[in-house]
């Protein structure tokens, strides 16, 4: 957000945009913003949270790249593997991440890929070589994602994880019809056991 004019927020409203459901962890985080947000923009603004939750948070990131005023009065909360999207060949993504004003993070996250201890995979190397079931909760949410870059970097072989230069109805449904959620390998260490 560009610097103020001490009187251009007062008696308005800037709308936070979540890229989340209502209720998650990222909605929590936007929320709680919203409620202290105001306090610290000249003028006090309302802060009024809006949750936009298509695509894995990609919708909300084509909404205020493409739709949203540029004004100040629209500022965004998105998963932290949204700007990434469009470099690993998203055609959802429909938005230059380096072009936005990057504000900060309310939350650092550390992501940790497991498996199932009867699983079949055990080392790094079980997973190039035989499929594993991942799932999220859309084809850019953030555990389909790293399925993503783990198929690229480390060429694993999993299921659910759709290529990121696969049509996005493929995308999709390779990532609705996954019936696990978040199973993946912890690369921190060799073996898992």
């Amino acid at each position: 957000m560009a610097r103020a004019e001490p009187d251009f927020y007062k008696d308005r409203e800037i709308k936070l945009i979540i890229s989340a459901t209502v209720g998650g962890g990222y909605d929590v985080y936007a929320r709680t913003l919203a409620k202290h947000l105001g306090a610290h923009i000249p003028g006090n603004p309302t802060i009024t949270p809006q949750n936009m939750p298509a695509a894995g948070g990609i919708a909300a990131a084509n909404y205020l790249f493409n739709v949203a005023p540029r004004d100040g009065t629209v500022v965004g909360l998105s998963q932290n593997t949204v700007a990434l999207e469009p470099f690993y060949a998203n055609k959802q993504a429909l938005f230059d991440a380096a072009k936005f004003s990057w504000l900060g993070t309310p939350t650092t996250e550390v992501a940790v890929y497991i498996v199932w201890h009867t699983s079949k995979i055990k080392t790094l190397q079980d997973a190039q070589t035989q499929e594993m079931i991942t799932g999220g909760a859309g084809a850019a949410s953030t555990p389909a994602f790293y399925g993503r870059v783990f198929n690229q970097i480390f060429n694993f072989i999993f299921a659910g994880s759709p290529s990121p230069c696969a049509d996005t109805d493929s995308q999709a449904n390779a990532s609705e019809t996954s019936i696990t959620s978040r199973l993946s390998v912890d690369v921190s260490r060799q073996p898992v056991s």
